[in-house]
């Protein structure tokens, strides 16, 4: 009699890449992620903006906290963001 043997199949990867891939295909139309983008040019440009919106999105910017700050830009959040935003134009 065989003995039936349970393995562990590694699956986040492969969802993940799934949701990125369905998410970019509604916006851009293009897929950014999986085996076939290889080292696709505007798939790597395409991570490093979204890396660093995630970076954005995390830091904390003094001049939401305190109103008179804001002027100033004192962590350079601002001028990030208007440069991300312009990348991000770029794919759109």
């Amino acid at each position: 009699m065989e003995t039936e043997r349970m393995t562990k199949i590694e699956l986040k990867s492969k969802f993940t890449e799934l949701a990125f891939n369905v998410m970019t295909m509604m916006v851009v139309g293009k897929r950014y992620c999986g085996g076939d983008v290889g080292d696709d040019e505007e798939a790597k440009n395409f991570w490093q903006v979204f890396r660093d919106a995630v970076d954005l999105s995390g830091s904390t910017n003094i001049g939401d906290c305190l109103p008179f700050f804001q002027w100033m830009d004192m962590l350079g959040v601002e001028k990030k963001m208007v440069g991300m935003m312009a990348k991000i134009d770029k794919f759109l």
